[in-house]
């Protein structure tokens, strides 16, 4: 639910965010636009996954202004997965934390 999760985005500091489009309430795009216009994270990495039928070009063409790291269609590779967060999550930690 995109909605709950923005909610708690409001009370809990996320280093990444994994959001599926098509959630109920308030679906990945709103989610995602919406977390966007908080100051907090609007340089935190999001990484997109959806199902089924995909139009992937249709999605990474609407999703291109929101600064979208990734797009993963499901079955998710894992592996890909991991690596894409380390390769987004660390940089960010190095430069916050000063290391």
């Amino acid at each position: 639910d995109g909605y709950q999760a923005l909610k708690l985005s409001e009370s809990t500091f996320f280093d990444a965010f994994l959001v599926d489009l098509q959630m109920p309430v308030m679906d990945g795009y709103e989610f995602i636009a919406s977390i966007r216009k908080a100051s907090s994270y609007r340089n935190v990495p999001i990484i997109v996954i959806s199902g089924g039928q995909t139009n992937r070009d249709g999605i990474t063409t609407a999703l291109e202004k929101f600064d979208i790291v990734d797009f993963f269609e499901k079955p998710v590779d894992l592996n890909r997965l991991i690596s894409v967060l380390d390769n987004s999550i660390l940089p960010l930690k190095t430069v916050v934390e000063g290391g």
